[in-house]
């Protein structure tokens, strides 16, 4: 027709080469550069799937001189690429039969491997103290913490990935841990009970 295309160069001194890619890429793809004035089709960043999972009952586990303790709630998600990157949120609500602070280790199990600690997401190795993700405080036998989890994860694989926590007391002695409660519980509209999630979303790289 009667239009034109343009493309101007910028209103400044000195010159400015961008290599155009060889193709016309795929549909909702955008171009982006190298930082050197490459450009290539890429497709952008986008949440491909979210599985979640609430535990809304209770649980407790006495626990001593391990002072740590794996918890039934987990979540599974199955990677559609093993370039994806998986994006683990969740809030835990605990307590413990003292005026304890409870610390949360995350844990993770790709395949047919073993739980293991993941590692990323964990404080780095400083002597005997525990390594954990983040910390709750929980300050009278009435009341619950509430811990955050917040974790980007790379596991390359296309595995089913499950991640899951470990509480952790900071006692000399064993302590009762509980999920969902508090320590005295009663039975009282004056007391609540809470739940607990679990929520991973597969990220396109």
């Amino acid at each position: 027709s009667s239009g034109y295309t343009a493309i101007d160069a910028p209103a400044s001194a000195g010159s400015n080469t961008l290599v155009l890619p060889t193709t016309n890429g795929s549909a909702g793809q955008v171009l982006q550069t190298d930082g050197n004035g490459n450009l290539s089709w890429a497709s952008p960043s986008k949440i491909l799937q979210i599985q979640s999972t609430i535990k809304k009952d209770t649980q407790s586990q006495s626990v001593g001189s391990t002072h740590f303790w794996e918890t039934d709630l987990k979540v599974s998600i199955t990677p559609s690429s093993s370039s994806s990157k998986l994006f683990l949120l969740g809030q835990i609500t605990a307590a413990t039969d003292d005026d304890q602070a409870l610390d949360l280790q995350l844990m993770r199990k790709i395949g047919s491997a073993a739980v293991a600690t993941l590692d990323g997401a964990n404080a780095d190795a400083a002597g005997n103290r525990a390594l954990c993700h983040t910390q709750g405080i929980h300050q009278k036998t009435t009341w619950c913490g509430n811990i955050a989890i917040n974790y980007l994860d790379s596991p390359s694989t296309t595995d089913a990935v499950q991640y899951s926590f470990r509480l952790h007391h900071g006692s000399g002695s064993a302590r009762t841990m509980y999920l969902n409660r508090t320590h005295t519980d009663s039975d009282s509209n004056e007391r609540a009970r809470f739940t607990s999630v679990l929520t991973v979303m597969e990220v396109a790289a």
